[in-house]
């Protein structure tokens, strides 16, 4: 699988020949990592992998990655998935940066790009921990948008969740004298980053539209499970004493509707 690049880093699938000079501590002529890499966290999850691979074969793209800087491609750390996602689309995370290259916003970076990459992949939850004394790791967390999800003895609990959602928004057509309402679908931790995004659609749609104005009207939907046939995606209720024929008159069938897909 391809690499996932972020401003400054490249967060790269580890293969099983560098997990292997990884728990080795032996790179070979094409490895670069920076001093103090790999890290013993760096080694754990390396042997970790090669277990996964060796039991139940690769598990790209929720294996490890290897966290490399951009502008000198030197390895300064990882993160990774602790194994595929569990029957509800939840999965576990760890990470970590070689202390020489701690306190630039490393950590927080990577970790927004596999939050990213594993909500593009179906992931409904993230979840990652971290011991009660290392608040620099609760804030890389929470940097990213995971948030707190209780604690034990040892560790304080986070996660973020995502969910369907969909989005309404409100268009006028001057040149037509019509108004446009469009639904679009989008997996969103909130219904405001719903909208937001949502929004920010709406305004690309309207760009190469003449005549064509968002009138800075959204609503938010979230549906109760995933998209697929049969699954809601709108509903609305209006009160209405009107007998069924006449209401489908009055608010649907009137002749004058423009529909499209």
């Amino acid at each position: 699988m391809s690499d996932l690049v972020t401003a400054r880093l490249v967060l790269h699938p580890m293969t099983v020949g560098e997990a292997e000079r990884v728990v080795a501590g032996e790179p070979d002529g094409g490895d670069r990592w920076a001093p103090e890499y790999p890290t013993d966290g760096d080694v754990f999850a390396a042997r970790r992998f090669l277990g996964t691979c060796a039991t139940t074969g690769d598990p790209r793209p929720f294996g490890t990655y290897e966290i490399r800087r951009r502008e000198d491609g030197l390895a300064i750390g990882g993160l990774g998935f602790h194994g595929p996602a569990d029957a509800n689309g939840s999965v576990t995370i760890g990470y970590g940066i070689v202390p020489s290259a701690q306190g630039q916003g490393y950590a927080s970076e990577a970790l927004r790009g596999l939050l990213l990459f594993a909500r593009t992949q179906g992931i409904t939850c993230v979840k990652g921990d971290a011991d009660h004394d290392n608040i620099a790791s609760h804030r890389v967390m929470l940097a990213a948008g995971m948030r707190p999800a209780g604690q034990d003895e040892r560790v304080r609990y986070f996660e973020v969740n995502w969910s369907w959602y969909g989005v309404r928004c409100v268009f006028r057509h001057r040149e037509l004298g019509v108004y446009e309402e469009r639904l679009t679908l989008w997996r969103a931790r909130s219904p405001d980053e719903a909208v937001e995004r949502g929004e920010l659609e709406a305004r690309e749609y309207c760009v190469d539209l003449d005549g064509v104005e968002y009138v800075e009207f959204a609503e938010a939907f979230r549906m109760g499970g995933e998209p697929g046939e049969g699954a809601e995606v709108f509903s609305l209720m209006r009160e209405s004493a009107l007998p069924a024929g006449e209401y489908v008159g009055r608010f649907f069938a009137t002749g004058a509707e423009r529909t499209g897909s």
